[in-house]
């Protein structure tokens, strides 16, 4: 009976220590995870940074080429009624 006992506080000490290295390797799991989000989010701000200076006057301009066809277009379709209308 007291080899049990014995066996038995002796798998308790080595189940604790298993359980405070699974706890230290999901610290050093959770600190890894961070650091790797952190380089992530700085790729993708560089990323959307390069687009914007890249792309944001070519976008711009079609959305000025745009805006002008459509007024135009507008102006256009005004002045047809008015011609129409008399």
């Amino acid at each position: 009976m007291t080899e049990e006992i014995n066996e038995i506080k002796l798998n308790m000490v080595k189940f604790e220590t298993n359980l405070e290295n699974f706890g230290n390797r999901l610290d050093e799991h959770i600190k890894d995870q961070k650091n790797d989000l952190e380089g992530l989010k700085k790729i993708i701000t560089d990323f959307i940074d390069t687009a914007d200076e890249k792309y944001a006057p070519m976008w711009t301009a079609e959305a000025v080429k745009w805006t002008i066809g459509l007024v135009m277009g507008a102006v256009i379709l005004a002045l047809v009624g008015l011609v129409l209308a008399k």
